[in-house]
């Protein structure tokens, strides 16, 4: 049985010299914790790591057409650093979001499990402005990182399964 060629292709990928820019953003723990940071970039999704893979899986995808092929794609968000383009940071107005509090009942051993080390007294500082910096900030990832696999997906439903039907 002919299972054709094979190849592998790994590549990283980074922010461009504009989307390095952030238009708003810190590091929440002064310093202390050195990924606790979050950035509101210039830029276009294509700024970022994250789509320039989902723009390169897109063309590997139209490339390889119909032909037999498997393609790993993996994206960075909504995981540190809590950068995306300043348009998904605007989704999430800082004021309209609402802080989990911990339940008053809630077990000394769960509270402990986050409470650790550098994490515990870094956190132990966070007022509810930090809180929510970086909860918008990991919404923003989400949002943007959800964009990207959207452009994978239709790729896809228009390439292979659109096909079918």
């Amino acid at each position: 049985m002919d299972v054709g060629k094979s190849w592998h292709t790994a590549k990283a990928f980074q922010a461009t010299k504009r989307g390095k820019i952030m238009l708003e953003g810190r590091n929440v723990t002064k310093g202390a914790l050195e990924w606790c940071s979050w950035g509101a970039a210039d830029g276009t999704d294509d700024d970022q790591p994250d789509g320039q893979i989902a723009a390169a899986t897109v063309a590997k995808i139209n490339e390889l057409g119909d032909t037999p092929w498997f393609i790993g794609c993996g994206f960075m968000k909504p995981h540190d650093p809590f950068v995306a383009p300043k348009k998904y940071f605007d989704l999430y107005p800082l004021e309209s979001l609402q802080i989990w509090r911990d339940p008053t009942d809630m077990s000394s051993a769960r509270k402990e499990a986050v409470g650790f080390g550098d994490y515990g007294a870094a956190f132990a500082k966070f007022q509810d402005k930090e809180w929510r910096e970086l909860f918008r900030a990991y919404c923003a990832g989400t949002s943007f990182m959800d964009v990207q696999l959207g452009q994978v997906l239709d790729t896809l439903d228009k390439t292979i399964f659109g096909k079918r039907h």
